[in-house]
């Protein structure tokens, strides 16, 4: 492109330089901008996970309350004192198992 006043030496250097710093600058509002579609992505994740083990739980309690319902038609009345009396003893290997498992399933 022909200027119509030729441009002096000092101004020549500048223009050059800006538009160095312009790509430059685009480079960096992209991977920004890919950090936080990535971050956005992990955000989408914790809400599916956090949907599926709320609904994961609520299955449970549902079918704990079923089982009761149950012994309760049969008969038998549990007391909370006997729900509690009844638990057994955890050992550390299976303890260790479980809180793997947890972790797994958070990490996913």
């Amino acid at each position: 492109m022909e200027y119509p006043y030729p441009i002096p030496p000092p101004l020549a250097i500048p223009i050059v330089l800006l538009s160095v710093i312009l790509i430059c600058l685009g480079v960096q509002v992209q991977k920004l901008y890919g950090k936080y579609l990535r971050a956005e992505s992990f955000r989408k994740a914790l809400v599916y996970q956090k949907k599926y083990l709320l609904a994961l739980l609520t299955g449970f309690q549902d079918s704990e309350k079923e089982t009761l319902d149950i012994l309760a038609s049969m008969g038998a009345h549990p007391t909370p004192e006997s729900l509690t009396q009844g638990k057994a003893v955890i050992g550390p290997k299976n303890r260790f198992r479980s809180a793997a498992r947890v972790v797994v399933a958070i990490t996913r």
